[in-house]
């Protein structure tokens, strides 16, 4: 290939992965689905939220730590949030980590 024509693909390659970054995030339907959008997307970037990738347990830990922090949320609701979370966007076979919550 040209040097010329390989630039090419490299640019276009980095600007559609960094269009890609960039594209809103549309989250999956689910019975929390408005709720995150609605007190999540006051705080955070939903891209942020959806990369986590982590189990139950550390949603509900840093849901926790959001709710210390001033988020106003019904328990019945943050519990559908978990669920949510942790469903949608929880450890995936060789993909999740074990970061520490409220990071």
């Amino acid at each position: 290939m040209r040097r010329g024509a390989r630039l090419l693909v490299v640019l276009s390659t980095a600007l559609s992965v960094a269009w890609a970054a960039n594209a809103p995030v549309v989250l999956p339907p689910g019975p929390a689905k408005a709720t995150i959008e609605a007190k999540c997307k006051r705080c955070h970037d939903l891209n942020k939220i959806v990369a986590q990738h982590q189990d139950a347990k550390w949603w509900a830990t840093t849901l926790d730590k959001m709710v210390q922090r001033g988020l106003e949320i019904e328990p019945e609701d943050q519990v559908q949030v978990v669920k949510y979370l942790s469903k949608n966007f929880g450890v995936k076979s060789g993909g999740g980590s074990s970061k520490a919550a409220g990071r």
